[in-house]
Formats: C-alpha cells, structure tokens, sequence
C-alpha cells in the first residue's frame, strides 16, 4: 500500500480544506491513502518536527510515502509520481539551484519503506542541536543526506547516511525562486502567509488542471472565503500603517 501524508496546523490549518479534495482525487486516481493530520505529534518541538515522527508511522504501515506540505498544491493529476521515481530509490527530493546555491526542499518527499529510510528519520530527530533551527528538519536533513548549505553547520559537507537518494525535478516541488516544467506541484515555500494565501487560492479558483476534481467546488468555496479574509487583513494592516505614519509626523 502507498500513502499519501500532509500536516495542517495552525496558520495553515486554513489550507486544508483547500487541498485535501485534490489529495484524496489524486489518491483515487493512483491508489494512495491520503492521511491529513491536524494535531502536533509533539508538542514540545516547533510544528515542523512533527512530520518526522509522522512520515515514521506511515512507513510502518505502507510501503511508499509521499508527503507534501500544506502550503503546497498538486495541480498536474495526470502523473502518478511514483513513475518518476527509479525502483532503487528509498528517499527522493528536490534540491533547488538559484543565487548560485543549492537548496534541498523537503516540502515533497517520497519514501521506500526500508530499513536505511527508517535509520534516516530516526537520526534526523535526534538532532537536537537544530530544534529551533529555521529550517528545522529540512536542515537535519541536510546534514545527514551530505549536502553543503552555509546556513548548516557553516557549509561544511557531512558523511552522508547510507540511503539513495534521486532527485525529483523542480515540477513535482515548483517554487517562486525556481519554477518547475511543468508545474506538477506549487509550493509556496518561505512565502509570506499573504502571498501564500492569495496564491493557492488563486491557483484553486483557476486552475484548469483541478476541473474534473471531486468535491472542487468545496475546495473553491473554502478558496474565496480565504481570498476575502486575506484581502480584508491587507487591507486593514495598510489603513493601520497609514495611520501610524500620519500619527508619527511632526506638527
């Protein structure tokens, strides 16, 4: 059995009802459970962490995992990622290029139930040094996967665990900095909650790929009350800030 795994929490528990009909089309098409969670699996950690210890339950049960980040919305239904995935792969991701370095992305994985993806997970949790790191897990990641990243232990390369890794193409995880083609995913990573709010609605209201979806027209009602409540907050947040500045003049 395959999975499919999202987590919608806090901020972005107002995504869910945006992209969970696509997920569960997606998972109809192609035999996946779709599995959404909505509760921390630890609530000592940031939010983040939380997919670690749920990407380790899916495996348990399931012998490939996807995961894709709430923020993040599948919009090409015609492909089964899996056919992009070589049968020797266990951990698969996007490592993006811009600004003349490489960013691997975990906002989309796919896992091969193994024993090395399992050492992998676990190891990635125990790195408590990078708890409140700003890349949190993604960062754990990286360290133990052999990638150089300055904002990682100073960009000093690591042994990497014995785990194969693909990359996917940037379309399964198409970000603002590097667009993928297709765009099989868009991924409103390190986006601010306006942009990413009026982004996904946006792409839910128009896309022509999410038509013939099941249960769309929940997803785009959900879609327009997000749009409205983020317009009416710009709104307010620029009246208050034009207030300020005329408060703040001298007389």
């Amino acid at each position: 059995m395959s999975a499919i795994v999202t987590f919608a929490y806090g901020q972005h528990a107002a995504y869910l009802p945006l992209i969970e009909p696509i997920l569960r089309e997606y998972g109809r098409r192609f035999g996946y459970d779709v599995v959404a969670h909505t509760e921390l699996a630890d609530d000592v950690r940031p939010p983040a962490w939380s997919k670690v210890k749920f990407l380790l339950d899916a495996l348990v049960t399931h012998r490939e995992v996807i995961w894709i980040d709430s923020d993040a919305i599948l919009l090409d239904l015609s492909r089964d990622l899996r056919k992009d995935v070589k049968r020797a792969t266990e951990f698969a991701w996007t490592v993006h290029h811009y600004d003349n370095a490489d960013y691997p992305n975990s906002g989309v994985l796919f896992l091969r139930s193994t024993p090395d993806t399992v050492a992998l997970l676990n190891a990635v949790y125990a790195q408590e040094d990078l708890i409140e790191h700003p890349w949190w897990e993604n960062a754990a990641l990286i360290r133990l996967l052999g990638y150089s990243a300055e904002i990682v232990d100073e960009g000093r390369t690591q042994t990497p665990m014995n785990v194969a890794v693909q990359h996917l193409d940037a379309s399964w995880n198409s970000i603002r900095q590097d667009r993928g083609t297709p765009m099989r995913v868009r991924h409103f990573a390190g986006d601010s909650p306006e942009l990413r709010a009026i982004g996904m609605a946006e792409l839910v209201l128009s896309h022509p790929g999410l038509d013939g979806v099941r249960d769309i027209d929940s997803a785009r009602n959900a879609a327009k009350k997000l749009l409205g409540r983020t317009q009416r907050k710009i709104r307010e947040d620029r009246k208050a800030a034009h207030e300020l500045r005329q408060q703040s003049r001298p007389n």
